[in-house]
């Protein structure tokens, strides 16, 4: 009897386990788009991902990124890598500024301080919320 009893808790607490999750995937529903070369994910629990590529200019040492859609404050995140663009181009220290929820500056620096000796292009990626 025991036994039984067991796998019937067993299977009870699967199917609420199951639900939960169903549910929870459910909520989790996405837009997906792009925006010349700027893309975004935006999820229906507020959570917003976008990605793209930015030139790191070689005057300046900065590039500009103009997210395709707004975050909901400046409570978000960017991260930088820089793209091989060839074996000419040092390797970049990126840094990133946020300017407003609608724009961010990449910086990129070689291991001695100095701007890039050519037009570098950087990967970027972003994490927020578009609604709070």
């Amino acid at each position: 009897m025991s036994g039984v009893f067991c796998v019937l808790i067993f299977v009870i607490f699967n199917y609420i386990k199951y639900k939960k999750n169903a549910e929870l995937n459910h909520n989790l529903g996405f837009e997906y788009g792009v925006d010349d070369n700027r893309y975004y994910k935006k999820y229906n629990n507020g959570l917003l991902e976008m990605w793209g590529s930015v030139v790191i200019d070689k005057s300046s040492g900065y590039g500009t990124i103009t997210f395709p859609m707004d975050y909901a404050n400046k409570a978000f995140r960017v991260f930088a890598t820089q793209c091989y663009n060839s074996s000419a181009v040092p390797v970049m220290i990126c840094s990133a500024q946020q300017q407003s929820t609608s724009t961010c500056i990449i910086y990129g620096r070689t291991h001695d301080g100095k701007t890039p000796s050519v037009n570098t292009t950087v990967w970027w990626n972003s994490i927020g919320y578009w609604k709070v």
